[in-house]
């Protein structure tokens, strides 16, 4: 099946294919979705892109779960989609190919000049690699910000990938944004994933600041640890490295899972840029776990807005058709393979309580109101109350 547009007239520099797309996958049964566009008005065409979709992860058409007989019933069911056109295209061609999966919609289709996106900026901390000083990351790692909307907070609209500098900024470019206001989240490979504490306003082709380190606040619900107290100063917390039986799983709560794996690790001597060392010193030891200790204590967990979860439950139809029983069933014989292939790991939580009795229960059965370990990173953090070095006057992630 094809939707092709009338011939119109002959786009310029910098305009955009955008529209909404909702689809919803049927087991491993692959749906397919080409567009192409056309410079001769329909002679001849060329693919623009290619996005397929299954129950695999990462399938690019999809935006929920599986749900049979699919028809979008809520916003946060849809995706917003955007393509730079080729200069000279004046007709374009929406090509679906069934593989016996499910529905597709697309709605909002729009031809639209648009500004060069251009880099925005945000003040971020960890509270592992946190040091008192310039450039305030003792390495600089790499972090991931996501763009999420405010009405429907599961939806994320674009993403980049970007390094914090000397001031502990980065500089992330969204090309898929449109104006709007949206959520900014931080991803980090061994911290608790962090939400702006609102909506921020984002203008395509305009810088915008947003600062998650200072004022107290900034995160949403306050979800961060206190790095300094003079100047006051917060950072995501740290720990968030593997789930029970998982390791590099992150599951959004640092708990006795975490510890167990950092523990390890520690044991181990492992060094090298690995998941488990949370101080950023190339090397996993004690001072690791301390921090995964301080935030377990803490209850470190993700907070995100009502709605900042996606529904990805798999729905069973109402009525079932023939054709539905031998889909079903059909799914149901290749997941029965995959299960004897990869049996389904114990996801059971391994809790800070847990983890502290499994490593001292000698030690807390004779002495239940021990405490186990000083608490390295308030010591940190009363070491540092008094340093205050700014660069340039600058408080950290502050142009």
């Amino acid at each position: 099946q094809s939707l092709v547009t009338q011939t119109f007239a002959a786009t310029a520099a910098n305009t955009y294919l955008t529209y909404d797309r909702a689809y919803s996958p049927f087991f491993s049964n692959t749906d397919s979705l080409i567009i192409e566009t056309s410079v001769n008005g329909g002679s001849t065409y060329s693919t623009l892109v290619s996005l397929w979709g299954n129950e695999n992860t990462g399938a690019p058409l999809n935006t929920v779960g599986r749900i049979n007989d699919f028809s979008p019933t809520s916003g946060g069911q849809w995706r917003p989609t955007i393509f730079a056109l080729p200069v000279g295209t004046n007709r374009i061609k929406f090509r679906a190919r069934s593989g016996f999966g499910n529905n597709l919609y697309l709605d909002n289709i729009c031809l639209q000049v648009l500004p060069t996106a251009v880099t925005n900026t945000i003040g971020i901390a960890s509270q592992g690699m946190w040091i008192p000083v310039a450039p305030y990351w003792r390495l600089a790692d790499t972090v991931r910000v996501y763009l999420h909307r405010t009405d429907f907070p599961n939806v994320v609209v674009d993403s980049s990938i970007s390094f914090p500098n000397s001031n502990a900024i980065v500089s992330p470019l969204f090309n898929k944004a449109l104006n709007g206001s949206y959520y900014k989240v931080i991803r980090h490979r061994n911290s608790i994933e962090t939400w702006s504490n609102t909506g921020l306003a984002y203008i395509r082709g305009s810088n915008t600041h947003f600062n998650f380190i200072t004022p107290d606040g900034q995160a949403f619900a306050n979800n961060q640890a206190i790095v300094s107290t003079s100047p006051f100063y917060r950072g995501m917390y740290s720990g968030d490295v593997g789930r029970s039986g998982s390791y590099g799983v992150q599951d959004s709560v640092v708990d006795g899972s975490d510890l167990s794996f950092i523990d390890n690790d520690a044991v181990n001597f492992v060094t090298g840029y690995v998941i488990t060392d949370l101080t950023g010193d190339n090397a996993t030891d004690g001072a690791d776990l301390a921090v995964c200790e301080n935030s377990a204590a803490e209850f470190a967990i993700r907070i995100a807005p009502a709605g900042g979860e996606p529904d990805v439950t798999p729905e069973q139809p109402k009525s079932l058709t023939e054709a539905d029983r031998m889909k079903i069933e059909e799914g149901n014989r290749i997941q029965r393979e995959r299960d004897l292939k990869n049996p389904p790991v114990d996801s059971k939580k391994f809790s800070y309580e847990e983890y502290l009795r499994s490593r001292h229960g000698n030690l807390l059965k004779n002495n239940p109101n021990v405490r186990l370990k000083e608490n390295v990173i308030e010591k940190i953090q009363k070491n540092n109350s008094n340093t205050d070095n700014r660069v340039n006057g600058k408080l950290a992630g502050e142009l």
